[in-house]
């Protein structure tokens, strides 16, 4: 098996949506409960899914993630699910793009549990 195919095969065995964006903010990758979810978005702006003001708080999210560095939760979103935005770096420590996470209060509880 490939390295991508086993990349792949990871990431969509988690239990949560998982939404990979470049930093021209395309989408670029979602595992298999994220493409139920949402359809084929892939190669699709980040900004064509959401709403004006929600683009204007994506900038700011990317903002403050391109300049810390680190993983952040965004918001707790209106199916209770909680939003994390983590960046990607390259091998040689490039920011290539970042992946927003959608939790569900059970699979947090679970997984830090």
């Amino acid at each position: 098996m490939e390295k991508e195919a086993i990349m792949s095969s990871i990431l969509d065995s988690l239990p949560y949506e998982l939404v990979f964006v470049d930093t021209d903010h395309i989408i670029r990758y979602l595992n298999t409960i994220a493409r139920e979810k949402f359809g084929d978005i892939v190669g699709r702006s980040i900004f064509d899914c959401h709403l004006p003001a929600s683009n204007e708080i994506l900038k700011a999210d990317f903002d403050v993630l391109a300049n810390q560095g680190k993983e952040f939760l965004k918001k707790v979103n209106s199916s209770d699910q909680r939003v994390y935005m983590t960046p990607v770096h390259d091998a040689d420590g490039k920011l290539v793009g970042y992946y927003e996470r959608f939790e569900s209060n059970m699979v947090a509880v679970i997984a830090h549990s």
